[in-house]
């Protein structure tokens, strides 16, 4: 009997000794796992990162490239604004300058017909103020007739006023203000 407590007990031990052999492995096992969930979960956070960051960099660059788009689509409207507005001033000084002219032509053709001129004399083909009445509009007419009634202008005040167009235009208010009265 003592033979088979011992061999019992041997096979007890080795049993005993396998289990815990198992138990170990299952843990390193275990660790391993663990280990490797581990890694993987590391490897996912970091391309999520890396995803993360690269959006971020492309929204970045989008948004510097609406904002370029935007100031050059800006600058673009000024810049054609300024243009229109040069225009409108060109045309706006020309018109001063062609009326000055027209006024200019009308004094001359004013001082001419209060001297006498020589027979046979002509200088209607020579003068370039003598286009067709019929083209100037209603408001010259009115001007270079106030203007007929008023002697002390001179030349050289409409010609300043085809240069400065705010006194043509405080001339003009003048005129038709005295026309009024």
């Amino acid at each position: 009997m003592e033979k088979e407590i011992k061999r019992q007990e041997k096979e007890e031990a080795q049993m005993r000794k396998l289990q815990k052999k198992q138990q170990e492995e299952a843990l390193r096992e275990q660790k391993r796992r663990e280990k490797e969930e581990a890694e993987v979960k590391k490897q996912q956070k970091k391309q999520e990162e890396e995803a993360l960051k690269e959006q971020k960099r492309r929204e970045k660059e989008e948004a510097e490239m609406k904002k370029q788009q935007k100031k050059q689509q800006e600058e673009a409207e000024k810049e054609q604004k300024r243009l229109e507005k040069e225009a409108a001033q060109l045309k706006k000084q020309l018109a001063i300058q062609k009326q000055a002219s027209m006024m200019e032509c009308f004094f001359k053709s004013k001082k001419d017909s209060g001297k006498l001129q020589k027979p046979g004399e002509n200088n209607s083909a020579d003068d370039p103020c003598n286009d067709n009445e019929e083209t100037i509009p209603a408001t010259t007419s009115k001007i270079d007739s106030s203007l007929s009634q008023q002697e002390s202008w001179v030349l050289e005040d409409l010609r300043r006023l085809s240069t400065f167009p705010e006194l043509y235009y405080s001339f003009t208010f003048t005129l038709t203000k005295s026309e009024g009265t």
